[in-house]
């Protein structure tokens, strides 16, 4: 288990939006199937639709599993990115942080 995942869940439960963003479907899903078994047995609502899983709490916070291409018209508080994301995937995650008052980057 990631510990960035954790903290991702810890920072959605907390109420904000969360993207857990990767290079490949298959990546965001295997972390997707991580994070549901966590949250299982909480309150949280988990959507496990193919391209639009999330979970979220009840307090409002979701973290969203997403890939590059999937982020355009979004508000993120934070974005967990892959290390080796390329440079336009990366370009493409900062305008849903634009508006956050925290806006963090953090990788995985």
């Amino acid at each position: 288990m990631k510990l960035e995942l954790i903290q991702a869940l810890g920072r959605a439960a907390e109420g904000q939006t969360i993207g857990w963003i990767g290079n490949r479907w298959h990546e965001v899903s295997d972390d997707f199937q991580a994070a549901d078994s966590i949250c299982r047995s909480s309150a949280a609502t988990i959507r496990r639709t193919n391209g639009a899983q999330e979970i979220t709490f009840p307090n409002g916070g979701r973290i969203l599993f997403l890939i590059p291409q999937r982020i355009r018209g979004l508000r993120l508080d934070r974005a967990y990115v892959p290390g080796g994301l390329a440079d336009d995937a990366f370009i493409a995650v900062l305008p849903a942080l634009a508006t956050s008052k925290d806006g963090a980057v953090v990788y995985h």
